[in-house]
Formats: C-alpha cells, structure tokens, sequence
C-alpha cells in the first residue's frame, strides 16, 4: 500500500524552503507522494504573468 501526505500551505506557509524541507522528511518518513494545493493565493497587488488582481 502506498501512502501520501499533503501540505497545508494555510498552515504551514508558502516558503519554497519550508515546503522542500517537508517534502523530504515525509520521503524519509516512508511516504511516496506529497500533495499541494493548486489555487492561486488571491491578495491585492498579487500578478499571474502579466495580469494584476485587483480588490
């Protein structure tokens, strides 16, 4: 059986450091996959490529 984790970036945050770091102590944990979720965080001021959001 195969088993996965997955990352709460509410929680823990979006640092690429941090994410990485879990990443690997669930590997060394014996889990095979690790999930993220896949929305944009939406804040004032934030861009997805040339596209501003706007409040």
């Amino acid at each position: 059986m195969k088993f996965a984790v997955s990352y709460s970036t509410p929680f823990c945050g979006a640092d690429p450091d941090r994410r990485i770091d879990y990443a690997r102590h669930a590997e060394r944990c014996g889990f095979e996959a690790l999930y993220l979720p896949e929305h944009i965080a939406l804040y004032p001021g934030a861009a997805v490529g040339p596209m501003e959001i706007m409040p």
